[in-house]
């Protein structure tokens, strides 16, 4: 009864704070690395031009 649904509870709880944990962490990551990419290609297009 309540036993069992305050465990339920507490899993999705948890569930939750590591997928969110995830998501936030796999998004910094995602933006840390496509920012560089950016600048590399951004500074490599730049070289081209002025080649």
């Amino acid at each position: 009864g309540l036993l069992c649904f305050a465990a339920r509870l507490t899993a999705a709880w948890e569930w939750e704070m590591i997928t969110s944990g995830l998501l936030f962490f796999t998004f910094q990551l995602f933006h840390y690395l496509t920012d560089l990419s950016w600048n590399d290609v951004l500074w490599h297009a730049l070289g081209q031009c002025h080649l």
